[in-house]
């Protein structure tokens, strides 16, 4: 079972220990293991967050720096990581979704109504296997799951990354981003494109066709290996 990283930002200590024993309680519960850091300010945490999360229970009503303020920050630099408020007013929850927040809590906090929230937003986290990868940007860096690239293709001295989400660039060769993405389930079809092998839909005429219609090129060295990974997965 996958460990989660979990921190919450609440500046009053008694609701953050209410939190804790919630959260600590649910994992006992569920089976679920996780690792948990308070943070009393929001300056505190946005000084510290470099995409360590996978969830953030954020108060949002602090002083100095709100939460709302703390999540926008946060998530102009990290698509993945799951953010849950925590507030005594339900009008300010109904801002989360400017930065696709996940739910909201309710203060003063029931145990019956954490734990239903939580089977719901627990379920949607990656499970073991949930892999990342972390891209630097000019205002910081996006955290993009494995399971959302498509394909790699080579573009001078770095890789672009082609994902449902988007398109992004690392400045490395393409045998680094092979040896990171080979476990889990990727391809080399010729020396420029490395493929999702669930991407893979076909093969007409040297290239693969993608689950989007798009059209790779397959190196002649390649095809036996491609047409491989087609019979494997095509496996009951």
């Amino acid at each position: 079972m996958r460990k989660y990283a979990i921190a919450m930002v609440e500046d009053e200590q008694s609701h953050a220990d209410t939190l804790s024993s919630f959260l600590f309680r649910f994992g006992k519960e569920e089976g679920i293991e996780f690792t948990l850091e308070h943070y009393s300010s929001s300056v505190e945490a946005a000084e510290t967050f470099k995409g360590q999360y996978d969830v953030l229970f954020l108060d949002i009503m602090m002083a100095g720096m709100t939460g709302m303020e703390l999540a926008k920050e946060i998530r102009a630099a990290d698509s993945r990581v799951m953010i849950i408020f925590v507030t005594s007013l339900a009008q300010f929850a109904l801002e989360g979704y400017e930065v696709e927040a996940t739910d909201y809590l309710l203060k003063p906090l029931s145990y019956p109504e954490f734990a239903l929230k939580m089977h719901r937003a627990f379920g949607k986290l990656p499970k073991e296997g949930g892999a990342t990868l972390r891209f630097s940007t000019s205002s910081g860096f996006l955290v993009v799951p494995v399971e959302a690239v498509q394909y790699c293709e080579t573009s001078g001295h770095s890789v672009i990354y082609h994902a449902s989400s988007g398109e992004y660039r690392k400045h490395q060769p393409m045998k680094e981003a092979e040896k990171e993405l080979l476990p889990h389930g990727f391809l080399r079809i010729n020396s420029c494109y490395l493929v999702a092998i669930k991407e893979i839909v076909g093969v007409e005429n040297h290239f693969v066709v993608l689950s989007n219609g798009e059209r790779l090129l397959i190196s002649r060295p390649r095809m036996s290996a491609v047409l491989s990974a087609l019979k494997d997965k095509a496996r009951p």
